[in-house]
């Protein structure tokens, strides 16, 4: 699963020229608060993996998790924000890309690239990597420019037993305290633009499944 920032930078890319939804997005804060949804459940505390699980509409197969996603979608989009649901919808579709696709040599990479730290965990080698990647995107353009204010007047909505209270308080946290909790180190494995191949993909899948 992708990190935060990995998350918003994707969805970012899919609103600029020539991306899948250029000139479609009209609640932009709305559209960022909902792709951030999904992670809510972790602000307490990591979660339970039915939690997680829930929250992310999540299967054994990306085949199966795709098409959790697409039922979801169809059944909501006209009881939610549009926006605000789409973008719930993206992050888990990039989380089930990210998984397909990116999840085993990001991690391998990493394990390679990391050898002067020993972890208890063989998959922090992994995250440690995300949140590399996530310190460096606070003073990128496209984070203090566009997602960080739209961010800020963003309205949350209940969603698939997500309270609204949960979401915003999350997303104070990314905004307020979330990268004083990153190491400063640049990354060693992902770049921009691995990100924005991934954004390609996502997209693809997006056509496929929210026919949108």
């Amino acid at each position: 699963m992708a990190s935060i920032m990995i998350h918003l930078e994707t969805a970012w890319r899919l609103m600029q020229s020539g991306g899948l939804f250029y000139g479609k997005i009209n609640d932009p804060g709305g559209y960022y608060l909902g792709i951030i949804a999904p992670d809510s459940v972790n602000l307490d505390g990591f979660a339970e993996k039915g939690i997680r699980w829930a929250a992310h509409l999540r299967a054994k197969t990306p085949k199966q998790w795709y098409q959790n996603i697409g039922e979801f979608y169809q059944k909501k989009r006209e009881k939610l924000n549009h926006d605000f649901l789409l973008g719930y919808a993206v992050h888990n579709i990039t989380d089930a890309a990210f998984d397909e696709t990116l999840h085993e040599p990001i991690w391998a990479a990493s394990k390679k690239a990391d050898t002067a730290r020993i972890y208890e965990n063989p998959n922090d080698a992994g995250w440690a990597e995300c949140f590399r990647y996530d310190y460096f995107q606070q003073n990128q353009s496209w984070w203090v420019q566009d997602v960080s204010p739209a961010l800020k007047s963003a309205q949350a909505y209940k969603i698939n037993k997500l309270p609204a209270d949960l979401i915003n308080r999350y997303r104070l946290y990314l905004m307020d305290s979330y990268f004083c909790t990153l190491e400063r180190e640049a990354p060693k494995v992902i770049t921009k633009e691995i990100v924005w191949l991934l954004a390609d993909y996502v997209e693809s899948q997006c056509c496929k499944i929210l026919s949108v």
